[in-house]
């Protein structure tokens, strides 16, 4: 999916994708710690975690996308699943109009010692890849909660 697909999707859903440091607070966010994993469940690579390389490399199988939660263990401490791997994530810059956007994350093919949650790339906001999706956010309304 390319960005310009996941941010007319996002507006359609009356949502919208997150900000990088959204993103970033979601997958590694420590609350009661009060400090930032280098992956969604801590500080140290754990290759049966999360869907990436090693994991199918381990288990002989080509490398693929998996349905969301398969990895029950690669989940932030705000319960959202696969940040540490499956797909790369769109997330907004604030201008829709320019020509590359950000990425984060990490993905399938990708080594889990590159799949942090500082991880970064900048993709051309019309190419559509397969290791590429997003997830969407919404505001939260006056008076509302956020959950830890």
């Amino acid at each position: 999916v390319s960005y310009r697909q996941a941010t007319r999707f996002a507006a359609f859903s009356q949502a919208r994708l997150p900000t990088e440091i959204e993103w970033e607070k979601a997958a590694a966010w420590n609350v009661k710690r009060g400090q930032r994993n280098t992956y969604p469940w801590g500080p140290a690579p754990v290759p049966e975690w999360a869907n990436t390389l090693e994991y199918w490399s381990a288990h002989d199988e080509k490398a693929h996308a998996t349905a969301v939660g398969q990895f029950r263990r690669d989940k932030s401490p705000y319960g959202c699943y696969d940040m540490g791997g499956n797909v790369q994530e769109w997330v907004s810059q604030g201008n829709d109009d320019l020509d590359t956007q950000t990425v984060k994350g990490g993905c399938y093919l990708n080594r889990q010692a590159a799949a942090t949650s500082a991880r970064r790339e900048m993709r051309g906001a019309g190419v559509t890849r397969e290791q590429v999706g997003f997830r969407c956010v919404r505001d939260l309304a006056p008076g509302d909660q956020p959950d830890p």
